[in-house]
């Protein structure tokens, strides 16, 4: 899985649920595993711009 991947389905999920349409206190975040894809930087880069913070579990 490529960090784009990631990206589009996290698109859809916020469309989804509606938190990319209205103000949400507290953004979600994503619980990942430390795969390659949840590892990169363009995953950080686009989760900096969509204000949503990122935990990893522990290897």
């Amino acid at each position: 899985m490529r960090a784009e991947e990631v990206t589009d389905t996290l698109d859809l999920a916020l469309q989804a649920s509606g938190c990319d349409q209205v103000h949400v206190a507290h953004k979600p975040r994503l619980l990942s595993d430390n795969g390659s894809s949840y590892v990169s930087g363009d995953l950080a880069e686009w989760l900096k711009g969509k204000g949503m913070k990122h935990s990893r579990g522990a290897p």
